[in-house]
């Protein structure tokens, strides 16, 4: 609570005094300090963790990105590969940012090889991430091959800064150039631009606008939009929406290990509350 907040001293006074360290509670003090610049705390407890899970290294991620540190940025990202982690969006995005501004044909290289060989090429939003990133490392022939993925200038420019704008979890900003491509420009969002708009929701702790801007989709949303939603509630401690966006996600992808861990928990945790609320009873009576 204190972590979202920005209230980061109480939260870390509250976090010292916890003898069990838990997984969401080191990823939401790692966010929280990641989202006020104090980058170096934030290293310090991912360090610590004995267990980190993709939101995890994504805030960490984050983190570096948005503190203009590229080459930390792209160092966790390899760390990341070593570890066979497999990145979202949002951290793909960071990743590719981080590249512009380093600027080594290698690295440029290596994101467009991980880029095609794990699906993002089919995301409008990675694509148009690397025609930013490509004319600052020189990869003139690859850009030349995204670019005739875009509709039309005003599509890449609007989608570019929407981009922008979730990358910096600028909500406002997000929101009205989202609107805009819509209303203004009948340009029809596909997946993958909702998924940036729920990610965004999530960064913000925004969790019941995701569920209104689900609601509003056209099409059903898939496995990464749900996951994308059960870690963030995981995160910010929604336990009632995180139960939702598990169960969602099972009827997609029946076997999805992140979605029966989180209900496992769940379901846990009421049963030794349920527990505890039959003693109480016998003890009254």
């Amino acid at each position: 609570m204190y972590a979202n907040c920005g209230a980061m001293e109480l939260a870390k006074e509250v976090y010292d005094g916890l003898l069990s360290k838990h997984l969401v509670v080191s990823t939401a003090m790692i966010s929280g300090y990641a989202k006020h610049g104090m980058v170096k705390d934030a290293r310090f407890i991912f360090d610590q963790m004995i267990e980190n899970d993709l939101v995890c290294w994504s805030a960490m991620i984050y983190g570096y990105a948005d503190d203009d540190q590229p080459h930390e940025t792209l160092k966790l990202f390899n760390e990341m590969l070593r570890h066979r982690i497999m990145l979202d969006q949002i951290t793909m995005l960071s990743v590719i940012f981080a590249c512009s501004y380093v600027s080594t044909l290698v690295n440029a290289k290596c994101i467009h090889t991980y880029a095609d060989k794990n699906g993002f090429g089919r995301a409008l939003c990675v694509n148009n991430a690397l025609i930013i990133c490509m004319p600052n490392v020189g990869v003139w022939e690859r850009q030349e091959r995204w670019n005739k993925k875009i509709l039309s200038p005003m599509a890449l420019h609007l989608s570019v800064s929407f981009m922008l704008a979730v990358m910096q979890v600028l909500v406002e900003e997000g929101h009205k150039l989202f609107s805009s491509m819509i209303n203004e420009h009948g340009i029809s969002p596909t997946r993958e631009y909702y998924g940036c708009m729920v990610d965004m929701y999530c960064r913000a702790n925004l969790l019941r606008k995701d569920i209104e801007l689900i609601k509003t989709m056209k099409f059903l949303p898939n496995v990464i939009i749900w996951g994308s939603l059960m870690s963030a509630c995981q995160v910010h401690g929604e336990i009632e929406l995180s139960e939702l966006a598990a169960k969602r996600t099972l009827v997609l992808e029946p076997a999805h290990d992140g979605a029966l861990v989180v209900l496992s928990k769940i379901y846990a945790k009421r049963e030794k509350v349920e527990l505890c609320w039959t003693h109480q009873e016998i003890n009254e009576i």
